[in-house]
C-alpha cells in the first residue's frame, strides 16, 4: 500500500473530515490531500488602495518518520511525515453556502458570497469598512 495514500487517509479520518484525501488522475494515481477554504469577508484587505485578498492561514506538521500518529495534535491541521514527496496539496475555496468560487474573478466571487440578503448586508458593510461602496443592481446586471 502506497505510504502517501495512507498519509492522506489518516488526515482525512483524524480531521473528522475537514481534509479529504484524493486519487489524482495522472498516470500514477498520485495521492493527494484538499482542505476547504471557506472565503468570508475577512479575506479581503485594502493595501496601498488596492483591494486585495488575504491568503488564508494554513497549519501543517512535519512528524519524523518513526513518531506514532496517536502522540499528535491532529486539529485543524495537516500531518506529513518527514520526508514526505509526490504528494498534493491543494485548497478548494468555497462559500459559506458550500459552492466552490473562482477566486480570480472578483464580480463572480463577490456574487456567490453574496447569495442572500444577509449575506450581501454583511459584505456590504465590511466593504464600506475598507472604503469600498459595493453596489448589487451593477453587480447582478454587468
Amino acid at each position: 500500500m502506497d505510504s502517501h495514500l495512507i498519509t492522506a487517509a489518516a488526515n482525512e479520518l483524524l480531521s473528522n473530515g475537514k481534509l479529504k484525501a484524493t486519487i489524482g488522475d495522472d498516470a500514477l494515481n498520485t495521492p493527494g490531500i484538499i482542505r476547504d477554504v471557506i472565503v468570508t469577508p475577512r479575506f479581503f484587505s485594502v493595501i496601498d488602495g488596492k483591494l486585495t485578498w488575504r491568503e488564508p492561514g494554513f497549519k501543517m506538521q512535519v512528524i519524523p518518520a518513526d513518531r506514532e500518529i496517536q502522540q499528535l495534535n491532529w486539529k485543524n491541521q495537516l500531518i506529513l511525515v518527514q520526508h514526505t514527496s509526490n504528494i498534493r496539496l491543494a485548497a478548494r475555496f468555497i462559500t459559506e453556502f458550500g459552492e466552490p468560487v473562482d477566486m480570480n474573478n472578483l464580480k463572480n466571487l463577490l456574487i456567490a458570497m453574496g447569495k442572500t440578503a444577509e449575506a450581501r448586508k454583511r459584505l456590504t458593510r465590511y466593504f464600506k469598512k475598507l472604503g469600498i461602496n459595493l453596489e448589487w443592481s451593477e453587480l447582478n446586471t454587468s
